[in-house]
């Protein structure tokens, strides 16, 4: 998108298009019977596509505001859940409750349908490799491949219910956690396995976050065998399956409740993690060995920074930027704060949405998004802090964004994903 306009749907079948600059409504569009319910644009803002519970897709020329083609959608009374737009504005991808996925031509030929299976639990995309992986309740792994239309692999990953999945396209592989407590990491193109990090019974992740470079992935983990405040932060080098460092109770960082959310920046330098009943984050330069600590692991802690304070309730999300300096924590009651963490400061504090925040993340100097249980994507301006754009979606279940190429992608419980372009 070009910035300059936004386009709404409405309960009442109408679209709007709007000028961001001015709040001036530019033009009505009319056609749809009743509530609009999925909205896509084009990239050059030329061409909006609607998806509506009449049970119609309709595609619009923005520059005359008239409705160029009427597409049949789903079967089943409501319309599709999910709808993207290629960015030249040729192809839409629709998905609904029958569990099917449609890629259109935008002439008005259907021109491939998936259906699709359980739950989405996980979910990840590559636009390097253009290339989707999603883990869902079926315990099975899928690769897709957007070009092709199809699913290229589908794999079970025998590790329970998948809890998440990440690409590392700088070495060919998919790393996926389940909730049997293991890790294991996968041949990207052909699904072959390629070795495990195993975890002792007694312990669980609980959250998780991949480094850039997929060399690094910082698991949060709860020993609820023993006392509440032993859990810990684990580094563990995905090359060699080995843990590097563990970041430890030595400061009693867990004392009233267990980790829920780490984060790691995008130059592997610092770390943050978060507590379930402290509401407090915490810091690490993690690679700097520090020799304050007497106990089990004197050479494998890294050293400790300060704590950030201000949440009155669970941080379930955090993001860490070392080059903009900036950190952003989520809670369950749906408020985002901002943080300048080099300057132990709160920047902005946020009520950004109606339930638990699932994600936080920022893409450059200007912009950040969050996700939420609401059903909600928003992406919001970094210097105002207010919403210029959302993506209202019902049953989704994970968010996914990549903030080089400025793409999201979201899972649902119906086992449908969808793909977007949020800016340009």
């Amino acid at each position: 998108m070009d910035g300059r306009i936004a386009v709404s749907g409405s309960t009442d079948g109408t679209l709007r298009v709007w000028d961001v600059n001015s709040g001036q409504c530019l033009q009505t569009l009319e056609g749809h019977t009743v509530c609009v319910d999925s909205l896509a644009l084009s990239a050059d803002s030329r061409i909006a596509v609607s998806g509506s519970e009449d049970g119609t897709l309709r595609v619009w020329n923005l520059q005359s505001g008239r409705c160029q083609k009427v597409l049949k959608e789903h079967m089943g009374f409501h319309s599709s859940l999910i709808l993207r737009l290629s960015a030249d504005g040729r192809t839409a991808v629709t998905g609904s409750v029958d569990n099917v996925l449609k890629v259109w031509d935008i002439n008005g030929t259907c021109s491939n349908r998936k259906s699709l299976g359980k739950q989405i639990t996980a979910i990840d995309f590559s636009c390097l490799s253009n290339r989707v992986v999603t883990g869902g309740a079926d315990k099975f792994i899928s690769t897709w491949m957007l070009k092709a239309n199809n699913c290229q692999l589908s794999y079970c990953a025998e590790q329970g219910v998948i809890r998440s999945v990440f690409i590392d396209d700088n070495h060919g592989r998919i790393i996926s956690t389940g909730w049997d407590n293991n890790i294991k990491i996968w041949n990207i193109d052909t699904g072959s396995f390629i070795h495990s990090i195993t975890h002792s019974p007694e312990s669980k992740i609980v959250c998780e976050a991949l480094s850039n470079d997929s060399n690094w992935l910082v698991l949060g983990i709860s020993n609820e065998s023993i006392d509440c405040y032993d859990d810990v932060i684990e580094i563990w080098n995905t090359k060699t399956g080995k843990v590097e460092t563990e970041l430890n109770y030595w400061m009693k960082m867990f004392e009233e409740g267990g980790v829920s959310a780490v984060a790691i920046d995008e130059e592997s330098k610092y770390i943050a993690a978060a507590s379930h009943d402290e509401n407090v984050i915490r810091l690490w330069d993690w690679q700097k060995k520090t020799s304050e600590f007497s106990g089990d692991y004197p050479d494998h802690t890294g050293q400790f920074m300060y704590s950030l304070d201000g949440h009155n309730d669970p941080i379930s999300r955090l993001f860490i930027s070392n080059k903009l300096n900036k950190l952003i924590s989520g809670d369950h009651k749906g408020n985002v704060k901002i943080w300048d963490f080099k300057k132990n400061s709160c920047i902005s504090d946020i009520l950004a949405h109606e339930d638990e925040v699932i994600l936080v993340t920022i893409f450059n100097e200007d912009f950040f998004a969050t996700a939420s249980r609401d059903d909600t994507l928003k992406l919001w301006n970094l210097t105002t802090k207010t919403v210029c754009g959302m993506i209202h979606l019902r049953n989704s279940s994970c968010f996914m964004i990549d903030w080089n190429n400025h793409s999201a992608i979201i899972g649902t419980n119906s086992g449908i994903w969808h793909y977007y372009k949020i800016i340009k």
